[in-house]
C-alpha cells in the first residue's frame, strides 16, 4: 500500500461534486495493461488528428513521456508511426533526433499486444493510412534531468514527423545512483486523451495513475497548463484508489511518498479562464513528478480545448452538408475537431446512420459540433414475437409508430426469427419506442452477438439468473462491469446484457452485463439542453421526467404543438431549457410531438436509411394501441451525461 504524506501548496476551490468523481482512480485498474496495450494511442489521435494533419505525412506518438534511470540502464517506451498518406510508407524506423546521449535502439511490435516481432533496428514499411507500433530504448551515458528528447520518425520518400513536446518527445532523467522512475498515465471519460472545457469559467474533470518502478521515492507533483496566454488554471489532488475521492484539497501542487511497485491515483481539474483552440501539440496539460534530489521522476501529458455548451439529444439524420438532430443543423467540418463516441467508445463516422439516438455537444448557434456520442442499440438479436401492429425482439416489446425509420426492410415483411438492430428510448413501461429498425439479413452471422438493454427483475443472485421484460438471463460465467457498485447489480438496476451465443428460445446465456454507457442526467449544472424522447414519469405539468431527465415547466415556459395539460406518461416531447443546480432541466419551451411532426426531421434527407427505398412503414396501424397508459417505474434514462 501507499504511504502517504500528502502536503497542500495553495489552494482553490473546486465544486463539490467533482470531488467524488465516478472516473477519478480508475487509471489504476489494470496499468501495465493499458501501457502494453496501446494507451499512447490517444496521443497518436491527436498528432493525427491536428490542424498540421490537414496535410498527408507521417505522424509519431510515444508512451510513457518519461523515463527516469540509472546511467547505463535501459529506459525503454513505446511508439506508433502514423502514416496519413495515400501511399506505403517504406524503410520506416526510430531514431535519436539529435546528438547521441546514449545506445540506442528500436524494434517493430505487435499492434494488439505489442510484444516485441522480429529483430532489433530492422526497419519495416507502413500501409496507406496504417500505422505501426514498435519499442525502443535508450541507455543515457551521462547524468541529466529532465531532459526533453526529440525522437525521429522517419520512412523513405516522407519528411520526418513534426516533432510535438510532450507527444513524441522522451523526457529523459539517469543519475548515478539508483532512482526513482514514475511511469504515469490518464485517463478522459472519451479515452482519447483530450479534456474538454464547456464553457468560460467552468471546471472539467480527468484522471491519472503513476506506478513507481525504480526506488522508493517522495514526490512533489504539480500539475501546470502548458499552452499559451494562461487561460487553464489546473489543480489536483491524490485519491483513494478503492473509493476514487480525495485525500485533501485540490491545489497547484501536492506531495506524496510512492514506494517501489506501488500505484497512486489523483484527479486533475481544469478551470477555463478564456478561449482555449484545439491545438494539442500546444495547449496541454502536464503532470510532473520531482522527487527529493529535485530530479524530474516522470511526466505525463494531455491535450485540452474549450467547447460548446450546448447538448442536443434526439435522432440523427444525415443531411447534404452535414446532420440535423432535433431540426438542429450542424455543418460537416465546423468544429477544428468532431469525435465521435459509440457507446462510449471512439469511432468512425460510419457508425452514424440516420434513425440513431445520438447526443450532440457544440454550439448549435454555429453548427459546430464538438462530439457525437452513438447511443448503444436497446435490442440486437431475433424477433420471438410479431403481429399485425407489434413485435418482440429478444423477448423485449416494440413500439413504433409513423416516425420510425424501417431500414432494410419493411414492417409489413417482417417474420419471425429476423435478425434487427432496434435503437430507441424506452417508455414509462419499460417497452422500447422504436426510432430506427434495421433488419439484418445475415442473421446472427451479421449481429455477431444478441444483447438487450431493460430493468433487472426476479434477480436469483444463487443461480445467477435474472430477467428482463420476456427474456430469461442466465449470467454464472459472465463478465460483470465493476461499475455497479461493489460489483454487483439486483433488481431495478438498468444493465446491457449481451451473448456472444445464440438464444435458447427465450433464455439468453450472457457473456457480459455491464452498465448502459448513457445512463444519468443529461449534463451538468448551466448545460444549454434541448432534448427529446418520452415522458416516462408524470407528477404534474410541472413535474416529470423525459428518459429518465426529470424536467420542470414553469409560467414562462412556451409550449408548442399543444398545451401543458396535454403532458401524460408516454407522450412524446422535445424540452429546450438549462440544467439548474439540481440537476433539473428547466424548461423555457417544450414541444409535444405527434407522429406528422416534423421537430426529429425524419427523412428530410432523402435516404431513409440509404437503400433507396421509403422505409417509413406508414401502413395504418403502428402498434400504439394503449400501451402507453402503464405507470410503470419510470427512470429509464437512455440519454445520459456525456461529460461526467
Amino acid at each position: 500500500m501507499n504511504s502517504h504524506k500528502v502536503l497542500l501548496l495553495g489552494s482553490s476551490s473546486v465544486p463539490a461534486a467533482y470531488l467524488p468523481g465516478k472516473f477519478i482512480g480508475k487509471p489504476a485498474l489494470g496499468l501495465t495493461k493499458l501501457l502494453k496495450t496501446g494507451i499512447f494511442a490517444g496521443l497518436a489521435t491527436l498528432a493525427s488528428g491536428s490542424v498540421m494533419a490537414q496535410e498527408a505525412g507521417l505522424f509519431g506518438a510515444i508512451s510513457p513521456a518519461s523515463r527516469s534511470v540509472q546511467i547505463g540502464q535501459e529506459a525503454t517506451a513505446f511508439a506508433t508511426i502514423i502514416n496519413s498518406s495515400a501511399t506505403t510508407a517504406t524503410n520506416c524506423k526510430i531514431a535519436q533526433a539529435g546528438p547521441s546521449i546514449g545506445a540506442f535502439t528500436f524494434q517493430a511490435t505487435d499492434p494488439v499486444t505489442n510484444n516485441p516481432v522480429g529483430s532489433k533496428n530492422i526497419a519495416v514499411d507502413i500501409p496507406a493510412g496504417g500505422s505501426q507500433s514498435f519499442m525502443f530504448s535508450i541507455a543515457p551515458g551521462s547524468p541529466m534531468n529532465g531532459v526533453s528528447l526529440p525522437l525521429s520518425f522517419s520512412c523513405d520518400g516522407f519528411a520526418d514527423a513534426p516533432v510535438f513536446a510532450g507527444v513524441n518527445t522522451l523526457t529523459l532523467s539517469a543519475s548515478a545512483q539508483a532512482v526513482p522512475d514514475v511511469i504515469a498515465i490518464t485517463a478522459t471519460q472519451n479515452a482519447d486523451q483530450i479534456v474538454d472545457i464547456a464553457g468560460m469559467g467552468r471546471f472539467a474533470a480527468y484522471s491519472a495513475a503513476a506506478v513507481n518502478i525504480g526506488a522508493n521515492g517522495d514526490f512533489e507533483i504539480e500539475a501546470q497548463y502548458t499552452g499559451n496566454n494562461g487561460p487553464v488554471t489546473v489543480l489536483l489532488c491524490e485519491t483513494d484508489p478503492a473509493s476514487g475521492g480525495c485525500l485533501g484539497a485540490p491545489a497547484a501542487k501536492v506531495q506524496s511518498s510512492i514506494l517501489s511497485g506501488d500505484v497512486a491515483t489523483f484527479a486533475v481539474f481544469a478551470l477555463r479562464d478564456g478561449e482555449v483552440n484545439f491545438d494539442p501539440a500546444n495547449n496541454r496539460i502536464r503532470l510532473r513528478f520531482t522527487d527529493s534530489n529535485s530530479m524530474v521522476a516522470g511526466e505525463t501529458g494531455i491535450a485540452t480545448r474549450g467547447t460548446g455548451t450546448d447538448l442536443v439529444i434526439g435522432e440523427y439524420n444525415k443531411t447534404s452538408t452535414g446532420f440535423t438532430v432535433n431540426g438542429v443543423s450542424y455543418i460537416d467540418g465546423a468544429s477544428s475537431y468532431t469525435r465521435v463516441l459509440d457507446d462510449g467508445a471512439l469511432a468512425a463516422a460510419s457508425g452514424l446512420t440516420s434513425g440513431k439516438r445520438v447526443r450532440v455537444t457544440g454550439t448549435k448557434s454555429s453548427g459546430e459540433a464538438d462530439t457525437i456520442f452513438i447511443d448503444s442499440e436497446l435490442a440486437k438479436g431475433p424477433i420471438t414475437a410479431i403481429s399485425a401492429t407489434a413485435f418482440d425482439v429478444a423477448g423485449q416489446k416494440i413500439n413504433f409508430d409513423a416516425t420510425t425509420l424501417f431500414q432494410n426492410r419493411l414492417f409489413a415483411s417482417l417474420q419471425s426469427g429476423d435478425y434487427v438492430e432496434v435503437d430507441g428510448v424506452f417508455d414509462a413501461a419499460g417497452n422500447i419506442q422504436a426510432s430506427r429498425v434495421e433488419y439484418l439479413a445475415g442473421g446472427f452471422a451479421e449481429a455477431e452477438h444478441v444483447s438487450v438493454t431493460g430493468i433487472v427483475q426476479s434477480h436469483n443472485p444463487n443461480l445467477k439468473t435474472f430477467m428482463i421484460q420476456n427474456l430469461n438471463i442466465e449470467y454464472a460465467n459472465a463478465i460483470i462491469d465493476h461499475d455497479f457498485p461493489g460489483g454487483q447489480f439486483g433488481n431495478g438496476d438498468m444493465v446491457k446484457v449481451k451473448s456472444n451465443a445464440a438464444l435458447g428460445g427465450l433464455t439468453m446465456t450472457a457473456s457480459k452485463i455491464e452498465k448502459p454507457y448513457s445512463t444519468g442526467t443529461v449534463g451538468q449544472p448551466g448545460v444549454d439542453v434541448d432534448l427529446e424522447g418520452v415522458v416516462d414519469r408524470f407528477v404534474s405539468e410541472q413535474d416529470f421526467d423525459v428518459n429518465g431527465q426529470p424536467v420542470s415547466t414553469s409560467a414562462n415556459t412556451l409550449f408548442e404543438h399543444g398545451l401543458a395539460t396535454d403532458i401524460a406518461l408516454n407522450s412524446k416531447i422535445e424540452v429546450e431549457g438549462i440544467i439548474n443546480s439540481n440537476n433539473v432541466l428547466e424548461a423555457r419551451k417544450v414541444s409535444l410531438e405527434t407522429d406528422n411532426s416534423d421537430s426529429g426531421d425524419h427523412g428530410n434527407n432523402g435516404d431513409h436509411g440509404n437503400d433507396g427505398s421509403d422505409d417509413h412503414d406508414n401502413d395504418g396501424d403502428h402498434g400504439n394501441d394503449g400501451d402507453h397508459d402503464n405507470d410503470g417505474s419510470g427512470d429509464h434514462d437512455n440519454d445520459g451525461d456525456p461529460g461526467n
